[in-house]
């Protein structure tokens, strides 16, 4: 069983803006303005997504949270780095009762049979720069003070807005909809444009000073390079420990003991697979099981050895269809799709968390 452990990044913090000149907490300054901030750079269960120049959205949302981790704490705000995936990092955030969750990406344009195009020549600046997502059913106040520093700064101008998690992926990302506290999904830019690509490999110091900045923007909290701040407490200090020993879980199903295996649905599952997405797909089906209640497991091979990491948008199609195919069966009622009976794994691949499909809250989108 896979366990998702969270490490933590050091920062040093001082009054002297991105000067350290005092040893602090990791976590928190010297002063501590009364907020918490989570942080959860991009982790897709693992599977990195690569653009120009082979890009890593991982290897580059970690070290723009890490800088912008430095800012809000030389400001006085307590911060925490989750390096687990969507699930794990929800959980935490929640247990910790932060006052903003915040997941940083980068986008990209494609599909599961594209292929990047970085040349500088017939740049698509349709698929360019910033996307600040909230949840359909949630507040915007967030992800809009966080654009409104952002816009305009990258190169890309084909995006630089806010909306919802619904209306541009087509399904409610679990960091949105899980949270107890308002979030802020910010895709930075798409490392698939070129330009983008470039200002987010340069320019990490003024983007991470720019969401750093929006985020302050929304908490209305004291500056404590400016401000006096009380200092921290050892509540804070007790939470922060409780945080470094947390661990989670993955749900695993135990799928020999699940119910008996339907080939008819399987066989409809592969047709799909390889009639409407990658080919490749089509053999990742380890068996489709049923129990008498009309719940059904789709046990998979783990897509992102196989086609990597498709953009959000592709992964809400793909399982809009896999929904589509096996509510045709009239004995259906609910689905669990696991990798390797892996309930969680699926969830933090898709972003979309630990989802139950349910027949009478099924649409053409993803509830």
């Amino acid at each position: 069983m896979k366990k998702l452990t969270l490490g933590l990044l050091l920062v040093i913090m001082s009054t002297v803006f991105f000067a350290p000149t005092s040893q602090a907490n990791p976590y928190y300054g010297t002063a501590y303005n009364g907020y918490k901030i989570y942080l959860s750079p991009a982790n897709h269960d693992g599977i990195d997504k690569f653009g120009c120049d082979s890009f890593s959205e991982i290897n580059n949302a970690k070290a723009l949270t890490t800088q912008v981790k430095n800012v809000l704490t030389s400001m006085g705000y307590a911060v925490y780095i989750g390096s687990g995936g969507a699930t794990a990092n929800t959980t935490q955030s929640n247990n910790w009762g932060s006052d903003l969750h915040v997941p940083i990406h980068s986008n990209a344009k494609g599909s599961f049979n594209a292929t990047v195009d970085c040349k500088n020549t017939n740049l698509d600046y349709g698929a360019s720069g910033t996307l600040v997502m909230h949840n359909v059913n949630k507040s915007s106040t967030a992800a809009s003070a966080v654009l409104n520093r952002l816009k305009n700064l990258s190169p890309g101008r084909g995006y630089d807005k806010v909306d919802s998690d619904k209306a541009i992926v087509g399904s409610n990302l679990y960091e949105l909809s899980a949270t107890k506290m308002p979030s802020a999904y910010v895709e930075v830019g798409f490392h698939t444009f070129r330009p983008d690509m470039e200002w987010m490999r340069d320019q990490k110091t003024s983007i991470a000073t720019a969401i750093a900045g929006g985020i302050h923007n929304f908490t209305g909290a004291k500056d404590c390079r400016v401000s006096a701040c009380p200092i921290t407490t050892t509540d804070l200090e007790e939470e922060i420990a409780q945080l470094k020993e947390f661990v989670y879980e993955d749900k695993v199903l135990e799928l020999d003991k699940f119910g008996y295996i339907n080939t008819y649905i399987e066989a409809d599952i592969t047709k799909l697979l390889l009639d409407q997405f990658d080919s490749s797909l089509s053999e990742a089906l380890n068996g489709v099981y049923i129990d008498n209640n009309g719940t059904v497991a789709v046990d998979f091979k783990h897509f992102g050895y196989i086609v990597g990491n498709p953009s959000l948008i592709e992964k809400a199609n793909l399982v809009q269809e896999l929904n589509k195919v096996i509510f045709e069966h009239s004995q259906v009622n609910e689905i669990y799709y696991t990798f390797e009976g892996n309930l969680t794994s699926f969830g933090d691949w898709t972003e979309f968390g630990e989802i139950t499909y349910k027949r009478d809250s099924f649409s053409d989108r993803i509830n």
